[in-house]
């Protein structure tokens, strides 16, 4: 049976800080904005994600080799996640940006789909089959195809890893 570590790290801009870690989702963000306020007061829990540094094989033409790569942890995936970090594991905190122009879940200063012309919810420039808040949800290296995936996941890291000495 795996337990919960009685302490963690919440790092955010270089800054770290110990936190005793809540199994509910909402309450670690909560806690995160309590011990961040210069940077999160304000901020909408849905604008605020965690993240760890996971370990994982290589691509096919190394697999003897083991990277470390960022992985964000989901709301239904906090509770599971606590359970196998050691302690004082750094959970990374990131705030993403407000998308300006699309309504979302009572934002500010955001105009209703009918003032965008998506009323319908379909983006007429989205590929077949996806919704204007299906293309905003889903990053665009995972909408092409898997070579594009791998080719764009690689590009993205292969500045950031080579600089890091293990």
């Amino acid at each position: 049976m795996s337990t919960v570590p009685d302490i963690i790290t919440y790092r955010l801009d270089g800054d770290l800080v110990y936190v005793k870690p809540s199994l509910d989702y909402n309450e670690a963000i909560a806690l995160a904005i309590k011990e961040f306020p210069h940077a999160l007061a304000g901020i909408p829990h849905n604008r605020i994600r965690f993240s760890i540094l996971a370990v994982v094989k290589s691509g096919r033409e190394r697999k003897d080799r083991m990277d470390r790569t960022r992985v964000r942890i989901s709301e239904s995936a906090w509770a599971k996640t606590l359970e196998k970090m050691v302690k004082c594991e750094i959970v990374e905190l990131e705030v993403i940006p407000e998308i300006e122009g699309v309504a979302g879940r009572g934002a500010k200063g955001t105009k209703d789909l009918k003032e965008t012309g998506l009323e319908k919810g379909v983006d007429p420039s989205a590929p077949p089959g996806y919704t204007s808040y299906e293309m905003l949800q889903t990053p665009s290296y995972a909408r092409g195809s898997t070579s594009s995936l791998s080719a764009n996941l690689a590009r993205r890291l292969s500045g950031f890893w080579k600089d890091l000495k293990f």
